[in-house]
């Protein structure tokens, strides 16, 4: 297990008001199985980015509504079916 990571974002703070809107799905990544392909990164970057060594962490666990397709879309895309969405 490579510990929990924190991407750099949220260690600057810049993530307060994403939380706003009311949750519809709540998204998380298995972490044993991110290999670092970025897939979910380049999909929905307002929800995935990657740490310093590029391995996928969720910026908001819980998803606006707007960006709900744009999660089911990168668990589709994610090889290694590393992401999960409950909701």
């Amino acid at each position: 297990m490579r510990g929990r990571r924190v991407s750099q974002a949220a260690r600057r703070g810049e993530l307060d008001n994403l939380d706003e809107e009311v949750p519809s799905v709540d998204v998380s990544v298995d972490e044993n199985l991110c290999q670092g392909h970025a897939r979910c990164n380049l999909v929905c970057p307002e929800v995935f980015d990657l740490d310093e060594a590029g391995f996928a962490v969720v910026l908001t666990p819980h998803v606006a509504p707007e960006y709900e397709a744009k999660v089911k879309e990168a668990v589709i895309n994610c090889p290694e079916r590393a992401i999960a969405t409950t909701g």
